[in-house]
């Protein structure tokens, strides 16, 4: 994420955390201050439903259902929107949430999906 961030000059936040502890966290030149919040939101949403948080707005929106009704206990503290993905290690299960922020929705959902091809492609060639 952050090599296609830093190659795309995007004014975003990268941030890979465990069990809610920041492992590591980057943010670019002109980032919008308000991306930590919805980090803080984005990842806490990934983590309790082990999906991506684009897949979370989707499946949402399909059932007319609204993080920030009343009767969502959890609504402060999550985000559906896109750029958060579960890290998951096969026979493990989920290790980490890896979370970019600051631009459009569907924008950070691109620039998260094209990090984790990347990389995935580069653990099938070694």
């Amino acid at each position: 994420m952050l090599r296609l961030a830093g190659l795309a000059g995007v004014p975003v936040a990268v941030d890979v955390r465990r069990s809610g502890q920041i492992l590591y966290r980057r943010s670019f030149p002109g980032t919008p201050p308000e991306t930590d919040n919805c980090i803080e939101r984005k990842a806490p949403a990934v983590a309790q439903f082990e999906v991506s948080s684009h897949l979370l707005a989707l499946r949402l929106a399909h059932a007319e259902f609204d993080l920030g009704a009343p009767t969502w206990s959890a609504e402060a503290r999550h985000a559906a929107v896109g750029g958060a993905f579960p890290i998951r290690v096969a026979n493990v299960g989920l290790v980490a949430v890896a979370t970019v922020s600051g631009l459009r929705s569907a924008e950070d959902h691109e620039l998260a999906v094209a990090a984790l091809q990347s990389v995935l492609e580069e653990m099938s060639l070694s």
